[in-house]
């Protein structure tokens, strides 16, 4: 009788393992689910940093233009509308900044890179006493085409030195 006892096997029930590949496909969901989350959330934060150092990059090109800038064209400008037209007099000609396509172009050079589009660009001119413009009031809107939940939207005003 004692041989019987000491013969029996001992093993995990079909119960015991259906528990266990229960937890383990459990835990395995929760740990996908964040991963998951994370490389989503690293993909968010990635375009909202492209955007920022694109408006960034836009708005140091205007201020430097703007530095050496003598006079705004106002004849060949266009202010006050979302897909405006800046005709600026520089030292060895006119230059003009302009929203076609989607980009904002500096004298038909391309300054907005291709993973964003740009939905605004508006031009308000200020004038001084004498009726001359002395600065531009610029607002423009940066777009991720990858994620179109993510922009930016900046206003500066340029002054004429």
């Amino acid at each position: 009788m004692k041989n019987r006892k000491e013969n029996k096997l001992k093993g995990i029930t079909l119960l015991e393992t259906l528990v266990y590949i229960t937890l383990f496909s459990m835990i395995l969901f929760v740990i996908i689910n964040f991963m998951l989350g994370t490389q989503e959330t690293t993909k968010r934060t990635s375009q909202r940093n492209s955007i920022h150092q694109s408006t960034q990059f836009v708005k140091q090109h205007l201020d430097y233009s703007f530095q050496k800038v003598k006079d705004v064209k106002e004849d060949s400008s266009s202010f006050n509308n979302e897909n405006g037209v800046l005709s600026l007099t520089f030292a060895d000609g006119i230059k003009e900044y302009k929203l076609a396509n989607n980009r904002i172009y500096f004298n038909d050079i391309e300054i907005t890179p291709k993973n964003m589009k740009v939905t605004k660009l508006h031009f308000e001119p200020i004038y001084s006493k004498k009726n001359k413009v002395m600065a531009v009031k610029i607002s423009t809107k940066l777009v991720s085409i990858l994620e179109p939940k993510v922009f930016e939207e900046i206003t500066y005003l340029a002054v004429i030195r």
